[in-house]
């Protein structure tokens, strides 16, 4: 089973609201313009690092695959699993839609 938790984005502070977990807490951030919630998809990248929907993650093969295709995580788990179970292929986490827009350019 996949463990549900969220972090949010906090457009104004610029900054990320870590482990939201609360449910009346999720609910409020849900209803406030500015902030922005990203759920965990339980899965973690080759580094270990939780990903997050709204992450922009590199997909590549770990035998020094030059080409690495860029994606935006968002919920379509049977691609991540499916990329995640793939031998020797590699997917990092570099950033998120909202702290590192410049990624997508």
């Amino acid at each position: 089973m996949r463990e549900i938790k969220f972090r949010a984005w906090n457009d104004e502070t610029k900054g990320m609201i870590p482990d939201v977990q609360n449910e009346i807490l999720i609910s409020a951030i849900s209803s406030i313009p500015g902030l922005y919630l990203m759920q965990y998809t339980g899965l973690q990248d080759k580094n270990g690092v939780e990903i997050y929907e709204g992450d922009i993650v590199t997909v590549g093969r770990a035998l020094g695959d030059i080409k690495q295709e860029k994606h935006v995580v968002t919920f379509d788990f049977d691609l991540l699993s499916y990329l995640l179970h793939i031998p020797e292929t590699v997917i990092t986490v570099i950033g998120n839609i909202y702290q590192n827009p410049e990624l997508l350019k």
